[in-house]
């Protein structure tokens, strides 16, 4: 079975039946890991980019979040966060649950989101590599 967003949260109502489940996802605690979770990571890299552009535009705490990123990159950095939808350039990770952890298979390098399936093509580096196999 795969899922686009089964996480570790979940594995505390499932238990052994969800086993061998294939999740696609930014990121999976690593084994053994009983503190970290996709949850917990986002939530860390939130803060630590919000510091950043904090950092790099004084007074940056009185900006709209979208003039903060713009402002950061007329500065020269390079933001998680697009300026144009505000939402963060994320690696992709496919993980297998083994033993009720996530075990990486493959990860991608970061890709910008498209939250309004606003492009009209994938990049030649988008293009299906998983295979049905029996």
């Amino acid at each position: 079975m795969l899922s686009c967003n089964f996480t570790e949260a979940e594995l505390s109502k499932t238990g052994s039946t969800a086993e061998g489940l294939i999740s696609v996802g930014p990121w999976f605690a690593p084994a053994p890991a009983p503190l970290g979770n996709s949850f917990a990571e986002m939530a860390r890299r939130s803060v630590h980019e919000l510091a950043q552009l904090l950092t790099i535009v004084p007074d940056g705490e009185h900006l709209p979040l979208s003039a903060l990123v713009n402002t950061a990159a007329k500065r020269g950095y390079v933001s998680l966060l697009a300026g144009d939808t505000l939402h963060a350039k994320l690696p992709v990770v496919i993980a297998r649950l083994e033993g009720q952890q996530f075990m990486e298979i493959k990860r991608l390098s970061p890709r910008a989101a498209d939250p309004y399936l606003s492009r009209s093509r994938f990049d030649g580096d988008m293009r299906p590599s998983l295979r049905v196999v029996s």
